[in-house]
């Protein structure tokens, strides 16, 4: 890293941050980009499209989502923007990045390092209720310190002891052999009662299903001590941290799904909303026993959604000061982009929904996912992020692409 360091420290700030808004200059200390490394980021570049665009939504309902996301996105901007300020204040970006540059460009080299197949694991399982059929719903604990042993992994699950459980919640059915799904949930949530709601865990199970209620890292419970909201851990400006944090939740989610099948199960497949959209995106990219993905108004990119959403902002000025571009921060963290891996699952196995008035993760991520997996079933709501307008009819067709598989 010494060599990229030095070239950093000959950046101007003056040319950083004069220049166009958007910065994509070639990054030579790293050699020329693979041709899988190119298209990553010609992808990845395409997202690039600021914070709030504009979007086309006639009629009042439609209007209405909108300002709904207009004005939660400026909170969550404000939260990600406050959290990461201490991160950045003093730091160098090498520090933050952690030497995931070097990683990510010789992941695809050695996916099994970064994406080893676990065993299943012995959990922790507590029943909390009973279903009326004589299903019973149970949580599931169980230690994730073996996912990895690199020094960062290592590192993090010192520092965060209360990541280093998988937590999950199963609605599950008498008889063995049901396929199951894992539901993936959204940025700062994962609490197991709104969850089961979000997801509508009774019509999962009702359609014959066991469901998988599953906290992804540093949510929920798994927050560590005096974090009120979670997105100020994860995901964040600080690789280690995030991109261990990604790996981790691959390792616990196909971990769940090995303890299922094992358990006399049968086939599980993946389902997840906004940040647990590109969770399962990931999943769909890199475990090719994933039985299928549904990915909810998912990030396609998340480097690329935090530099476009950055823009104008002070870490944003701070990063393109320190030297940084777009394709180093994509490139930082390409060990788990979906745009970065090629589809592991066959493609009618896929179904991607997006909202057509979506300011908080903007439609060009789902179109993104859409055609680099090669078009498979797409469909769009009329609301937006926040203010799903349309989600019933939207969920229907769900369930119909789930009856499809089972």
């Amino acid at each position: 890293m010494s060599d990229v360091r030095t070239v950093a420290a000959r950046v101007p700030a003056a040319a950083a941050t004069s220049s166009a808004p958007r910065l994509y200059r070639p990054e030579p200390q790293l050699g020329p980009p693979t041709p899988g490394q190119t298209r990553h980021l010609a992808a990845a570049r395409a997202l690039d499209v600021g914070p709030l665009p504009g979007v086309a939504m006639p009629g009042a309902r439609p209007r209405l989502a909108g300002i709904v996301d207009g004005l939660g996105f400026r909170v969550l901007r404000r939260l990600f923007s406050g959290a990461h300020r201490a991160e950045l204040d003093g730091a160098d970006y090498y520090e933050l990045e952690g030497g995931w540059l070097e990683r990510s460009e010789t992941a695809h080299e050695r996916p099994e390092e970064y994406f080893p197949t676990p065993h299943a694991p012995r959990p922790e399982v507590r029943t909390r209720g009973r279903l009326p059929d004589g299903g019973s719903v149970v949580d599931l604990s169980f230690s994730s310190a073996g996912y990895a042993d690199r020094a960062t992994a290592t590192r993090m699950l010192r520092r965060y002891p209360e990541n280093g459980r998988a937590h999950a919640r199963c609605f599950r059915h008498s008889d063995a052999g049901r396929p199951a799904v894992l539901w993936l949930h959204g940025w700062g949530m994962g609490f197991f009662g709104v969850e089961a709601m979000v997801c509508r865990a009774r019509r999962l199970y009702d359609l014959g299903l066991d469901v998988y209620l599953y906290v992804q890292p540093y949510h929920a419970r798994r927050r560590p001590p005096g974090v009120i909201f979670a997105g100020e851990v994860f995901p964040t400006t600080d690789m280690a941290r995030t991109n261990e944090g990604f790996l981790q939740a691959v390792w616990e989610t196909r971990a769940l799904a090995a303890w299922h099948r094992d358990s006399g199960g049968g086939p599980v497949g993946v389902m997840g909303l906004s940040l647990g959209g590109y969770l399962a995106a990931v999943l769909a990219s890199v475990a090719p026993e994933t039985a299928f993905a549904v990915c909810l108004l998912p990030v396609a990119d998340v480097p690329a959604l935090m530099w476009s959403n950055g823009e104008g902002t002070a870490e944003r000025h701070w990063a393109e000061e320190a030297g940084v571009t777009f394709d180093l921060f994509c490139r930082s963290m390409a060990v788990h982009a979906p745009l970065a891996h090629e589809l592991a699952i066959p493609r009618d196995r896929v179904l991607l929904v997006g909202a057509r008035g979506d300011q908080v993760i903007p439609t060009v991520h789902t179109e993104a996912l859409w055609e680099h997996w090669g078009r498979p079933a797409l469909c769009w709501m009329p609301g937006s992020h926040l203010a799903q307008l349309g989600r019933r009819a939207t969920l229907a067709r769900v369930e119909s692409f789930l009856r499809g598989l089972l």
